[in-house]
């Protein structure tokens, strides 16, 4: 798939942000499971594109990295107040 459509597919523009490119991913393949192969393509190419290691590790894990990093970061700050 190319850049141009893979943006369409999950229709966004080129200057979201990673956070923001996941957040309409799992958005768009939670109002259509039936179409999560081509979002998932869709989002495949992006990580390529941009060379993002946290969208190709969310393809391969299934989870965000910073999203559980901030997490337990929170965690830790507020168990030391």
């Amino acid at each position: 798939m190319d850049p141009s459509r893979a943006y369409s597919v999950l229709e966004i523009s080129v200057d979201v942000d990673d956070e923001l490119v996941l957040a309409v991913f799992m958005l768009r393949v939670e109002e259509q499971p039936h179409q999560s192969d081509k979002r998932r393509e869709a989002l495949r190419t992006i990580a390529e594109v941009r060379d993002s290691s946290r969208l190709r590790h969310f393809l391969e894990e299934g989870k965000d990295r910073m999203y559980l990093l901030g997490f337990i970061l929170i965690n830790y700050l507020t168990a030391a107040v």
